[in-house]
Formats: C-alpha cells, structure tokens, sequence
C-alpha cells in the first residue's frame, strides 16, 4: 500500500515539477508528505489520502504553484486517474520563499 502512494507521489511530482519550470519558478526543493487512512475490512482500500505538497525555491509565486498542483491532480497524474474516485483527497500547498 505504501508502494502506491509512493507511486502517487512521484507522478504527481513530476508533474508540478515539469508545469513550473515551464512557468519559469525557480524550486530547488521540493517534498511531498502523505496521511492516508485506510478500510478497517479488506481489502483495506485507502479511503481518505491527505497530500501536502512543500515547494521551496526562489520568489515562489503562490498562484502559479496552486495552478501546478491543480493540474497534476486533475488532469495529468495517471496514476491518481486510476484510483477509485471515491477516495477522499485533501491537498494543501506549502511554500517556503528563499
């Protein structure tokens, strides 16, 4: 199970990673941290995935990181595609201005 979220993560990842250096934002770090929560009865499915997203680079704009998450979660990431739509997904942004 975590293998999944580690797959999730660096879909994910790659995705917001590739938007913003096409918008030009200078990351030099970047983490993802999950909590999941999962079914008492199996198959145990995750019922609720909680991703925060820790950008840190250089006069971050907070618009176009939102955007960059945005997008990866709703339109590029395979992988959260794939997953059962009634998971519950909170998402939070963090960015730490150099």
């Amino acid at each position: 199970m975590e293998t999944l979220l580690m797959a999730l993560g660096g879909c994910t990842g790659m995705d917001c990673i590739l938007v913003l250096s096409k918008k030009k934002q200078d990351v030099r770090a970047f983490e993802i941290q999950f909590k999941a929560e999962q079914a008492e009865s199996y198959p145990q499915r995750y019922t609720k995935i909680e991703m925060e997203y820790i950008f840190t680079g250089y006069n971050l704009d907070q618009a176009q990181v939102e955007k960059a998450v945005d997008l990866s979660a709703n339109k590029y990431c395979s992988v959260k595609g794939s997953l059962d739509p009634s998971i519950q997904f909170d998402t939070k942004v963090t960015i730490n201005n150099l």
